[in-house]
This record gives C-alpha cells, structure tokens and sequence, in this order.
C-alpha cells in the first residue's frame, strides 16, 4: 500500500492541509517554519514505530485558533492498494471488525471530515443494539474472512483521534482506527456510494505493519530511537529474524551458534559478578542494620532469547566507533540503507519511507548521493514500487533522480497550506529538465520573477539602487527563474501556477506576438491591443531619433560582453 492523501485538521499550525501523495519519490518543500516538521509528525503518529495509542499528547499540539485552542484533532491517511502481507497478519491475537449504520466521512466544499457519530464513536454503546455487526477476528479462526474482505476494497482510510478532556487536570483521547468500503459489482444492484462502510479497531502495530510497512525519520536523527531492537519496531524484526536463522548454523560437529554464545556469555557473568562482589558485600552490611538478613549482589544478565538486542552498529570511516557518535549523513545513509534491506528480504507489500531535512549537516554531493539512494528504494521491490516522502529545504533533492510529485508548503496567516504539482504527465521530461536547472530555488520563494536573460543578474542590482539596500530581493524571499526562449516561460509559469507561488514574467517586446498565447492569459487580446498601440507611440518617439544618432546606441556584441562582465562582478554595472 501507499499514501495517496494526508489530511490533517487542528493539528499545531495546520488548521486544514491535504497533502496528495503518489507511488515513487515524492518532495515535500517550503521555506523555514512552513510547518512541514509538523506534517513529519502527523506521519509518525500514524505510520511510526510508536503504537498511535501510546503517543504523547500535550495541549501545543492542538491548533489556536482567534477564539483558542481546539478540543480535538485528527489525522487521516488515505491508503491505496490492498496488498497485505498475510504471513505477519497471522501473528495478531485478534482485531474488531463493525458495520457502520452510516457513512463515517463527509465532504464540503472540497475538504474531507469526519462524522463523529461514525468514526470517533464509543464502539460499545454504538453496538450494544446489534452485536451481529460487531465480530472479533482471530487467527486459526475467522481471520481468512476479513482478508478477503479488506482485499475487495481499493483503499483504506486510517484516522487518528485526539481530544482534550478539560477536567482538573487535562487528560487526552486517543482513537487509531482502519475503515473501508467494499467495492460492489454492477450486478449487485447497489452503487458504491450506498456500500456498507466497515470499522477496524483495537488495532496493533502487527496489523498496521501487515498492511503498511514504514519508516519515519525526523531531523534530529537518533540512531538510539530509529534503530530500537524491540519486538514490534522494523529493525528489531530484522536483527531477530537474522538471529533465528543463523542461531543453529553448526559451528562444529558438537556446536551450533547459540550454545557458543552462551557459554561465552556465562563467563562473561562470571567474570562481572566477581568484579563487583566486594562492593555487593560493603552495601549490604550497610543496609542489615535496618533490613535484617537482606544483602544484594550485582549480575550481568543477558537473556539468551533476546541475545540480538545486544548488537549495536559500529562504522569504520577511518575510526571505528558507534553509529550514535557518526555524523548526520552517515547516520541518514545507514538507517535508510538497513530499512531498504529489512524491505527487500522480509516484505513483499510496497513500504513507505519517510525522511525530514536528509540534507543536515551534508556537502552538495554526498546530498545527491542521498538522494540517488533514496531513488534506489523506490525500485528496491521489483513488482511493487514503494514510496518515499522527502521535506527537504535543498535543491539537491528536487535536481536529483526522478521525481513523481513536489508539494509546496506555505504558512499564510498562521496556517499551513499546500500546493501540489504532479509531474507524471505527458511532459514530464521538459518538466524534469526545468527542475534540474538553477531555478529550482523557486519552489522555496514567496514570489518568482521570470527573465529572459542576462536581466537575471541586472535586475537584484537595480532593485538594491532603488530601494538603497543589499540583497533586497532576497531579503523578501523573492527568486529569479531564468527561462531558456520564450516557450520556457509558459513552463514555469504553468509549474509556479500549480504550486500555489506568484510570479511576474519580463520579456522583450516580441513575446506579446510570439509565443505568449502559450500562458493562456484570458485577457490576451485586450493586453495585445493596448500594449500594439504603447509600442507605436514609443517607436515613433524613440527608435527614429537612436537611428539617426546611432553615436548614442549600443551593438549587440557589446551589449553581450557588458553582460558577461556583470553576472561575474555586479558592482560593475554602468
């Protein structure tokens, strides 16, 4: 499965955002204090190694709006394709299933919300009339028929709940909950819009992981919290199953893995409990004198079940040490490279990686080698692409390797929004090709003004003259996108529409004649009409008298270098 839409509503700064998502590489971009960090935590509520239930929820997380804060907010995760991984479903104690009495989402004026009544209800009182609704699935039971039952929809929707209990002392709500709709047959007689909705809860990390494999990695890499080698997290599942796989590999005739290690490890306790025996002995003489007949000892204890939770990660970069101790990059390039590996060999359903700012701390290049690795995942299961969701602020991840999507993040009077641009279209490949150039900045900017040419490095200086300051443009977030020909101006002007971001195109005098049908401006014909009759009047006025005083003009092979000599050293400019 993959996400195809996250909505969040009321969640920290994000009062209403749709983020539409694709299979491949998708780039999620914005400026600082966009809130994008806050859409990586709405992703790790939902798809983390955390189970939803046990999240930690304090009132900063609930969204201020004039009148205060919001009781409640939820996170909605639309998933697409029902491939399940039945193998690891076996391993659940049970889940609840409920047909719902009505529809559980609701859709106005284009945002999608949830009926409370349908969704966020208590399932109890909601079943207690009719128990033939509500059935607990088991394996070695009746788990097969909630299977087939999930495989005939085409998606599921994942809904986490919180709200605030306002008593003495606020506590919090907590709802992780799995919908869907089978799809019906025409022969059925029954539209799509009247099938049954069903309700999944009571549900565990197994089952999210049989049906979404994930991996969220936030900007301050951990490896001591993304690398955790417990039961339920990705990487505890991968250093077990190498475990019980290698443990009864025979070392030698008489001995196998496993018992080499114990008997290791016993005199390893041993040795320890020795160390320590003195201080065991001066503690407990101290404490007789008001617990009597109590004393204490100090063991090394390691449980031969769990042997595989004792490994840590080391990196020999020149100086072998703990991957805690590595930099940022190393960190980002392991975690994601032992993730890719956990997919490739132990799950066969498409996986999700999600991953904040892997630019931290990274040169220009070993960013593309980032990302290029990031592209590999995508490709790592040959019958099922995965999906990768970068936030990123760098360039790098938007030039680099193939992209199926760029989200634009914007902050407008407090609120997050989003803008969405898919490239899996017929022009992808100009498209592509735009991307990789040195305009990519654009998709960071409040505004884009569109040039030609060489007015690329002539107009920062101009507005510096004006406005009597340095670097003004930048100071106001605004990028200049550089077009290659007058055809490329429809193209960034197209992808800057799309993305939600103003722009102002300069051109010569000849785009309103050729070319400029290509914006599809609906008042062309009025602007042709007025700028046709500015331009006679300015050539009547101007062009005879540079023509006849030809002392007074410039040619273009001079005008060219004049060009070359400013891009290089600006304070130059005549």
């Amino acid at each position: 499965m993959y996400i195809e839409s996250l909505y969040i509503k009321n969640f920290r700064s994000i009062d209403y955002l749709h983020l539409k998502l694709t299979k491949g590489k998708n780039v999620v971009v914005g400026k600082n204090n966009a809130g994008k960090s806050n859409i990586v935590k709405a992703l790790d509520i939902s798809f983390g190694s955390k189970n939803p239930l046990y999240t930690d929820i304090t009132y900063t997380d609930f969204h201020e709006h004039e009148q205060g804060p919001c009781e409640d907010f939820w996170i909605l995760s639309q998933l697409r394709e029902t491939d399940i991984n039945e193998e690891e479903l076996s391993k659940i104690k049970g889940i609840y299933r409920g047909k719902l009495n009505g529809v559980p989402f609701r859709s106005t004026k284009g945002k999608i919300d949830i009926v409370p009544e349908h969704s966020v209800f208590d399932a109890d009182v909601y079943f207690h009339k009719n128990y033939l609704d509500k059935t607990y699935f088991k394996p070695k039971s009746n788990l097969d028929l909630l299977i087939n039952s999930i495989k005939k929809s085409k998606s599921i929707m994942v809904l986490f709940y919180a709200k605030a209990c306002l008593d003495i002392d606020t506590t919090y709500e907590k709802e992780y909950r799995f919908f869907y709709q089978e799809e019906v047959s025409e022969e059925s007689g029954v539209s799509q819009k009247d099938a049954p909705w069903y309700v999944l809860w009571g549900i565990s990390p197994i089952f999210r992981d049989a049906l979404i494999t994930s991996a969220i990695l936030p900007a301050f890499r951990e490896p001591v919290n993304q690398l955790k080698p417990n039961t339920w997290s990705w990487y505890g599942k991968l250093l077990r199953k190498v475990w019980n796989d290698k443990k009864s590999h025979k070392i030698n005739e008489d001995t196998d893995i496993e018992n080499v290690l114990k008997k290791a490890l016993s005199v390893v306790e041993e040795i320890g409990n020795n160390v320590y025996n003195a201080l065991a002995k001066d503690i407990s003489k101290k404490i007789k004198v008001a617990f009597n007949e109590t004393s204490i000892n100090f063991q090394y204890f390691h449980d031969p079940k769990e042997i595989y939770k004792q490994v840590q990660v080391f990196v020999n970069d020149g100086f072998n040490s703990n991957l805690q101790n590595k930099g940022s990059g190393i960190q980002s390039a392991v975690i994601i490279g032992l993730f890719s590996y956990y997919c490739s060999l132990f799950h066969q359903n498409a996986t999700i990686l999600a991953i904040e700012e892997p630019e931290l701390y990274l040169h220009p290049q070993a960013r593309r080698v980032i990302s290029n690795r990031l592209s590999e995942f995508v490709n790592t299961n040959p019958d099922k692409q995965n999906q990768v969701i970068v936030i990123t602020h760098s360039t790098e991840f938007i030039k680099a390797g193939e992209l199926s999507n760029i989200s634009v993040i914007k902050k407008i009077n407090g609120r997050t929004q989003s803008n969405y641009l898919n490239i899996s279209s017929a022009d992808k490949s100009q498209i592509q090709t735009l991307l990789r150039s040195e305009n990519s900045e654009m998709f960071f900017a409040d505004a884009v003004i569109i040039c030609e040419g060489g007015e690329k490095f002539i107009l920062p200086v101009i507005v510096d003259s004006i406005v009597k300051g340095n670097e003004y443009l930048d100071e106001c977030n605004v990028s200049i996108a550089r077009a290659n020909g007058k055809n490329d101006i429809a193209k960034i002007t197209r992808v800057l529409k799309e993305c939600g971001i103003p722009y102002y195109a300069l051109a010569d005098l000849d785009y309103l004649f050729e070319g400029i049908e290509t914006t599809l401006h609906t008042d062309i014909g009025e602007i042709r009409s007025e700028k046709t009759k500015f331009i006679d009047e300015w050539e009547s006025k101007n062009l005879k008298k540079r023509l006849l005083d030809p002392e007074k003009s410039i040619d273009a092979k001079s005008f060219c270098h004049m060009m070359d000599t400013v891009s290089q050293d600006n304070s130059r400019l005549p």
